[in-house]
């Protein structure tokens, strides 16, 4: 009788492309932070007017990217928030860059193309996770509002 040792069997697992040859277990929670400049000194409730500027930070040890967006009630001013190179890292895969930050972002340009209305500027990000079935990784909004008066 031969005995058979299970231990000494390999076998290869063919080459389809989509074999995961590691794993990274991560539950890092995202970190956003956002403000708008002026009213750090006037107060969250004082009318704002002029140049505003928005102060944000975002970060996660897999961030794919983030994106800022502007609206006000009337949606008259409804669009994304533009920072190259900080803003969008859409498709990041460079384990290097894990954060983005800019302390004096200007929202408004040229100054006069924002109406006297109040405003939400909005924080948003993502990162490369999944959670076994699909992409799961949006964080956000973080939300600031404020009152513009021309």
């Amino acid at each position: 009788m031969v005995k058979s040792n299970p231990a000494n069997i390999f076998n290869v697992i063919a080459g389809s492309g989509k074999t995961l040859n590691s794993a990274i277990v991560n539950n890092n929670s995202m970190f956003m932070k956002l403000s708008i400049t002026e009213l750090e000194d006037a107060g969250l409730c004082t009318p704002i007017g002029g140049t505003v500027h928005a102060k944000y930070t975002v970060y996660h040890p897999h961030l794919a990217s983030s994106s800022l967006h502007l609206n006000n009630n009337s949606y008259t001013v409804n669009r994304d928030i533009l920072d190259p190179p900080f803003l969008t890292l859409t498709g990041n895969t460079n384990p290097f860059v894990d954060g983005n930050a800019n302390n004096n972002l200007q929202l408004n340009n040229p100054p006069n193309d924002m109406i006297k209305c109040t405003y939400s500027l909005k924080l948003y990000a993502r990162a490369r996770l999944h959670n076994g079935d699909n992409a799961w990784s949006d964080s956000g909004p973080v939300e600031q509002l404020f009152f513009y008066n021309v």
